[in-house]
This record gives C-alpha cells, structure tokens and sequence, in this order.
C-alpha cells in the first residue's frame, strides 16, 4: 500500500493528508504478528543510568540505555508461572527497587539489574486482587479488585479508597498524592483524597475503551492531561478545559517531567511535544516507520538525564528511545513469541576455581529458544547455540593468563541478556 504524508500545521491542529492507492486500513496493533506488543512500562535515572521497564510479555524486562544503545538486562518472572501484569520504579535509601502486580504484590532490590533480589510478597487478606501500582505522593498505591489502597514502606495498608479502575494504568495521583486522576469510561474525575469527595467530572471522547488511557496531574497548575480520541486536554480543578485535537482517531498516554513546561503525549501514530498553557504542539514526530513493523505508539514516560529529556515510546513491535527534539536514540525489536525466554536467567559451572587449560563445564538458562550465545573467558571467545528451552551446555578451557579472580560471561545475541559468574584462576 502506497501512501503519500502531506504534513500541514496550523496553530490548533496538525492535520495529516493520506493519499492511498489501495483501500484505507485502520491500524490494528499487531494483527498479524506473533510479538506481544509493549504498550505501557515505566523509565527511571537511577545512578545516572536510565533504566526502563515492562510486563507487556507477562514477565518483568529490564532494559538499559548505555551511551545511546538500550540492552535488555534481565528480567524477572512470577515463580508460580502466572503473569505480571504493572510495575513501578522507586528509589528508597539509594537503592533501586521495583514493585510488581499480579494478584499478589512483590518487592525486589534491582540495585544491580542483573541479580534482582526479592524483598517481600504481599498476598492481601481480604482477596484483593492487584492488577497496578503506582505512586501516590510519598506513598506506594495498588489498584485492584476491592479499590485502591495506600501503603506506608513497612508495606502496610495505611489508607483505602473504594474507587475501581477501568484497566490497568487509567489511575494516577498527583505528585503531592492530595489528588485521585480516575478515567472511568467515559469522564475524568478528579478527586480530593483528603475530604474523598469528587471535585470535577468532565467529559472525555473516547471510543475504543479497551485500552490503557492514564491521565497526568500537574502539582504546579492544578490541572490534569489526558489523551482521548480526538484530542488532548487540560483540565482545571475548577472543570474548565482547553483543547488541542489531534491527528489519530485514538489517543493512548501522556508524560511529562516535573518542573517542565510542556507535556509529550501519543496517539499511534507518534509523539508530540505540546506547550503546556496554550497546548500547541512544539515538536512532533511519527514513529510508525521507527523501528521495526507493527509500530504504534502506546505508552509513553519521560525522565530527566545529563543531555536532556529521554522519552520512552512502547511502540507495539519495539521500545523507542528518543531525545527532547523526538529525535530517535536507539530502540529495542520485541521477540517472537516462541523464540522468547520462559525461564530465569541462570550459569553455573561445575568448579569456579581452577589452573589454565583446565577444563570447565557451563550450564546455562533462560535464554531465547535457539539463541546464540557468546561466552567471554579473560579473553577467549567460545560460540554456543541454546536449545528450544533456551538452555544451553558447552565445556570450555581456562585460559593461560595471570592468576587472579576474573569472571565467565555470556551473552544472548538475539535478546541481550547477559549474565556473569565469578571465577579464580589458579
């Protein structure tokens, strides 16, 4: 299908023209292909190290961008084999942790990504079901089946409010956790969690209500963002609203750092930067030709680093990585789902210690069905391929170098997961 982008800008709205010689096709994400798509995920600067995370697939993926390349980390899996299904980023005591849903709420220590540790797993007594979690000011917030609930870091249930989500992610609070973003539907509440009475109900257009759709407060102007199918808009506690419509015919999230003066929000067929008084659009950019096929941009979030803004696009068949101007960084394909992961990543040697030109036995997991893995040894280089489990078996040589402590990596070719173990040679 040929198609021909006539880009015109007006100050209200961006107005794209498609010439098609062939019938018009309203995009379905990922109709025909065997990717689970990433809609949603969160980013985080830990250490000066961004860091972005998913459960699209069911597991956790950790990604990280090093001098503008991302690489998938690790991941982390439900032992019980169920889904996970949100997560949140949170630092506590300079330490990285993330929190994870899927009924029960976990903690982990992701200080150092490649060897997550769990903290805690909460199953709640009154068979709530979380299916989110999110901030909520100085607190940790759930959304489930029995509403959303407030927790202190002890990890205890401090507050509650009988609020129900329309699906994962379409509950924010603001930064300062005094109000409730709730997108029911069809209307934005807003709501005071001090005196829980609704301060505003406005009306949104959405017509697809089958996905995530998250609205984003703002501390500074009292207002709330939020992407519907026709346009962005800007909310007041006062029920006022401003417009900006778009390009789409559905509108998916909206991000923004705290401080700045503009949001990013996405509609499928990209990202735009939108002044926030006035919401005219400041810099745009489709990211339907970004990455590879199946794009479409879904989720996004934004955080702060030492060159500028990093946006975070989950785009269906890949994870973007963009910079202030929309330019693109790098991006991340997903991974056929036959070919993903469906184990912990794992090595094992049957010595850790031993002479050069000794032999060493690896045992390794985790990896994707048919990888090629790359095992680094002090400087040697030794190819394996993992099986239709991701496993893989391969016995290698201590190479003829200095004694000293040194490490075994391997590296999955296709995923970029890498995992190491330490090794002393005698």
């Amino acid at each position: 299908m040929f198609v021909n982008v006539i880009k015109l800008f007006t100050r209200r709205k961006l107005v794209t023209v498609l010439a098609v010689s062939a019938i018009i096709v309203l995009f379905v994400p990922m109709a025909r292909s065997r990717v689970k798509p990433y809609y949603s995920g969160e980013a985080v600067n830990f250490n000066n190290q961004i860091y972005i995370g998913t459960t699209n697939t069911g597991i956790l993926e950790i990604f990280g961008l090093n001098q503008d390349k991302l690489y998938r980390k690790s991941t982390i899996m439900a032992q019980d084999g169920s889904d996970f299904y949100d997560l949140f980023f949170r630092i506590e005591d300079y330490r990285l942790y993330v929190y994870l849903v899927n009924g029960d709420l976990f903690k982990y220590d992701i200080t150092d990504p490649y060897f997550p540790v769990e903290v805690a797993r909460i199953s709640d007594n009154s068979q709530d079901s979380f299916t989110s979690v999110l901030k909520a000011g100085n607190y940790l917030a759930t959304v489930g089946t029995k509403g959303v609930k407030i927790w202190n870091d002890d990890l205890q249930v401090i507050n509650a409010y009988d609020i129900k989500a329309k699906s994962v992610n379409n509950i924010s609070f603001s930064d300062n956790g005094d109000f409730i973003y709730n997108y029911s539907g069809k209307n934005i509440e807003i709501i005071d969690t001090r005196t829980r009475e609704r301060v505003v109900s406005a009306w949104v257009d959405v017509i697809d209500t089958n996905h995530n759709q998250k609205p984003l407060g703002d501390d500074i102007d009292g207002s709330v963002y939020f992407v519907d199918d026709s346009n962005l808009r800007k909310i007041s506690l006062s029920g006022q609203q401003n417009n900006f419509e778009h390009i789409s015919h559905v509108g998916y999230d909206v991000a923004s750092i705290p401080g700045r003066n503009y949001v990013y929000f996405s509609d499928g067929y990209g990202v735009v930067r939108s002044d926030k008084l006035s919401l005219d659009p400041l810099a745009w950019a489709y990211t339907t030709d970004m990455g590879p096929v199946d794009a479409w941009a879904m989720g996004i979030d934004a955080v702060s680093s030492a060159n500028g803004d990093v946006v975070v696009v989950f785009n269906g068949s890949s994870i973007l990585v963009l910079d202030d101007n929309l330019e693109l960084i790098d991006y991340y394909a997903g991974v056929d789902q036959d070919l993903r992961p469906t184990e912990p990543l794992r090595l094992s040697a049957d010595k850790y210690r031993a002479a050069p030109n000794s032999r060493v036995s690896l045992l390794g997991g985790g990896f994707g069905a048919y990888e090629d893995i790359e095992i680094s040894f002090s400087g040697n280089i030794y190819s394996v391929e993992a099986d239709e489990f991701g496993k893989f078996e391969r016995i290698i040589r201590v190479p003829s170098v200095f004694p000293g402590m040194t490490d075994i990596k391997v590296d999955g070719q296709r995923t970029g997961l890498t995992y190491s173990v330490a090794f002393e040679i005698e």
